[in-house]
């Protein structure tokens, strides 16, 4: 495996990975959900609601990814 060596301070990279695996908990739950949604036959109003809400969480949240990693990148600059 070969080692990469980054041009930033420990606890930048730091942040940045906890970024991302904040966004990728949120995202893993929802897919979850989803796929617990998909396997029903008939989808309520409240379902349809659901996963509109999933789908607009996953955009704000990959916004604030963005973001934290444009903060964090820039505090290095």
């Amino acid at each position: 495996m070969k080692q990469i060596e980054l041009d930033m301070p420990r606890n930048d990279i730091s942040e940045a990975v906890d970024a991302a695996e904040q966004f990728l908990m949120r995202q893993r739950n929802a897919a979850y959900r989803l796929l617990l949604l998909n396997s029903r036959d008939n989808w309520t109003d409240a379902d349809m609601r659901e996963v509109d809400t999933l789908y607009r969480n996953f955009h704000e949240d990959l916004q604030i990814l963005k973001a934290r990693i444009d903060r964090i990148l820039g505090n290095k600059e």
